[in-house]
């Protein structure tokens, strides 16, 4: 049973609602009155419901939704037609097992790193690193530890927060504002984050030319652009998300310009788009299929430029 402190403090209470009234009904009333020593009506307590207002930024991420192993695929958009080093539809198809991927959220990062080695059979000893379990609630300080490649990204993360009700820090009571507390919990307790996807540290080497230096330009288009093709989507239904960077390319030799040493040309730097693209891989039927191989020399005519081969370290050759 309420006590008439109890009932009081209820009564004044900013978030005290009319449901609350009618759920006490006369006991209530005869409460109140006992604590006021006059008539109280909670009806007349009743507070209206508020819109709840949300002034936080867009293009965040909830962690746990970038857990399991998704495909990767980086495309050329866009390119100059001088630029010789590169054309629309260049692809990084060079093997990996299709380019399977795991993501990592560091405090300062989120790293990108192929869930299959390059070489088939090195020593999974070398390679085993440990990943925070971000999507397990209640479990993000723990780790598990698997057997990964070498990063093919590294974006900067610049933020972790929660999304909740802003509220006053001496009482504690609720706000109808939404804002980013980042003081709360420790960063890998919080549920979402903010990547900066325009910058990735980490030189991807999976297109073919290997006599190329790459540098980002500062290019990244937010969601709300709708009519922007380049705008950063994301679809949870889908598993899928994808967004364009934009790359300064310069060779650093005349060989760089003749992709596959097919087409020499002019050799000059240019800024390229390319979209890089992820979709979660469906674990369950990652199996239910047919490998069928398609060898270069007999299948190119039928299928165009392709290459899809993995190496095999072997021990005891040498």
């Amino acid at each position: 049973m309420l006590s008439p402190r109890s009932v009081r403090s209820l009564l004044t209470s900013s978030l005290l609602r009319c449901s609350l009234g009618r759920a006490l009904g006369s006991a209530g009333t005869a409460l109140a009155t006992l604590a006021t020593g006059s008539a109280l009506l909670l009806s007349a307590g009743c507070v209206e419901e508020v819109d709840l207002i949300d002034p936080t930024q867009v293009n965040y991420l909830e962690k746990a939704r970038l857990h399991g192993v998704w495909y990767e695929v980086d495309v050329v958009t866009d390119i100059p037609i001088a630029a010789n080093f590169g054309f629309t539809g260049q692809t990084n198809f060079a093997g990996e097992e299709g380019g399977k991927v795991i993501f990592d959220i560091q405090e300062n990062h989120l790293v990108v790193y192929p869930y299959s080695s390059k070489i088939v059979g090195v020593d999974p000893k070398y390679q085993k690193r440990k990943i925070r379990t971000y999507w397990r609630e209640g479990k993000e300080d723990e780790f598990i530890e698997l057997a990964l490649g070498n990063p093919v990204a590294i974006y900067p993360i610049t933020s972790h927060f929660d999304r909740i009700r802003d509220y006053a820090t001496t009482t504690g009571e609720q706000s109808n504002v939404l804002v980013e507390n980042t003081t709360d919990n420790p960063w890998w307790k919080r549920k979402y984050m903010r990547v900066d996807w325009a910058r990735n540290s980490v030189q991807n080497l999976l297109f073919p030319q290997g006599s190329m230096t790459f540098s980002p330009v500062d290019y990244f288009v937010p969601e709300e652009e709708r009519d922007n093709p380049n705008k950063f989507y994301f679809s949870p239904e889908s598993d899928y998300f994808h967004f364009t960077r934009r790359l300064y390319g310069q060779p650093m030799s005349t060989g760089a310009c003749s992709p596959y040493s097919i087409a020499p040309g002019d050799c000059s730097g240019a800024v390229f788009e390319v979209r890089i693209a992820f979709r979660r891989a469906d674990v369950a039927r990652v199996n239910d299929h047919e490998v069928r191989r398609y060898p270069n020399r007999t299948e190119q005519d039928k299928f165009g430029f392709f290459l899809s081969e993995r190496y095999r370290f072997d021990e005891e050759y040498g």
